[in-house]
């Protein structure tokens, strides 16, 4: 991440010149950066990253305020995970210059024409696991034509979430699904807990695609996870058994808005 990061900042301070035409895709080689100049291998990697910058939606022009930050996502690609795909979303911060602080009081009278420069840069990995339809999509079996399938993916609209890495969002994914395909049986096969104020079943409140993906305290030969499906959580507590995970305890929490 630190590393990411590093060369984002460095993308957002030189811009390469633009590839030639019909170099779509830019490459490298391990021979042919260790033959470059680090300025020579530094052009060629922010040329990739250039190419892999999708802008996630452009600055509002009718605000007087400052730039203060613009939004990017990095190119799905293909995670080490079976069915995986991994994407990055990038936040420059920026910031008014120091001397145009300094001669306002507190940052008044600061409007859309401030000049303003990079102080930061944020990344995050955010994952979308494609639905198994064919044998070779079974877990543990990397599906092929997955790096195309991801490359084509737009991540502003295919639903990607937060979590901690491409093991966490397939497990995620795996657990969702049981716990929504349980909400439609008479009896779920695990203990439910319901949030105040909703009786009886309420498992149906986690219908929806999920948004980000937490770890919860564990115990030895259990796994717990929070999955967060639109308003509402579901803290999913499993029991690793010879074929898998087996769900034990689902308690659904509604998430407070602030």
């Amino acid at each position: 991440m630190r590393f990411l990061a590093a060369v984002v900042l460095a993308l957002a301070l030189y811009i390469p010149a633009a590839a030639p035409a019909g170099d779509a895709q830019s490459t490298l080689t391990r021979r042919e950066a260790v033959a470059m100049s680090p300025n020579q291998l530094k052009t060629q990697i922010l040329r990739q990253l250039s190419q892999a910058l999708i802008e996630d939606q452009r600055p509002a022009s009718g605000r007087d305020q400052p730039l203060f930050n613009v939004r990017y996502w990095i190119r799905p690609a293909a995670a080490e995970r079976a069915s995986v795909c991994q994407a990055s979303f990038v936040t420059f911060t920026l910031d008014p210059r120091p001397e145009v602080q300094d001669a306002t009081f507190f940052g008044q009278g600061l409007g859309a024409g401030t000049p303003v420069s990079l102080t930061g840069v944020e990344a995050s990995n955010v994952f979308l696991v494609l639905p198994p339809g064919r044998e070779e999509n079974a877990p543990g079996v990397w599906p092929r034509g997955l790096r195309a399938q991801c490359a084509k993916l737009d991540p502003r609209k295919a639903g990607f979430f937060a979590a901690a890495g491409a093991h966490e969002a397939a497990q995620a994914a795996w657990l969702l699904a049981r716990v929504q395909a349980a909400a439609d049986r008479p009896e779920p096969g695990f203990a439910v807990v319901c949030p105040g104020g909703v009786e009886g079943r309420c498992l149906g409140l986690l219908r929806g695609a999920l948004t980000r993906v937490e770890a919860c305290p564990k115990s030895p030969g259990r796994s717990c996870v929070r999955l967060r499906v639109g308003t509402y959580e579901g803290e999913v507590t499993a029991t690793w058994v010879a074929d898998g995970l087996r769900i034990d305890r689902v308690e659904v929490r509604e998430l407070a808005l602030l």
